[in-house]
């Protein structure tokens, strides 16, 4: 969500879904868990892209979407 507001993009239909979680070691030897979130966007108002984020705890790990038409 906070992406799209960012780069001028609108976050569709205000979803987001939970995709996959699992357990990881950090450095430190002690388990987190990691979560996969889908979610869907545009950037002209006409088509549909998709996006997923990875979540370690509250810290985002990595984002991810398709390549799109960047809004003027």
């Amino acid at each position: 969500y906070h992406y799209c507001q960012k780069t001028n993009l609108q976050f569709l239909d205000e979803s987001i879904w939970l995709t996959k979680i699992w357990p990881v070691m950090n450095p430190l030897g002690k388990l987190q868990i990691l979560r996969c979130y889908d979610f869907e966007f545009t950037s002209s108002g006409e088509k549909r892209y998709r996006g997923h984020i990875i979540m370690r705890g509250k810290q985002m790990e990595k984002l991810e979407v398709e390549p799109h038409i960047y809004p003027d």
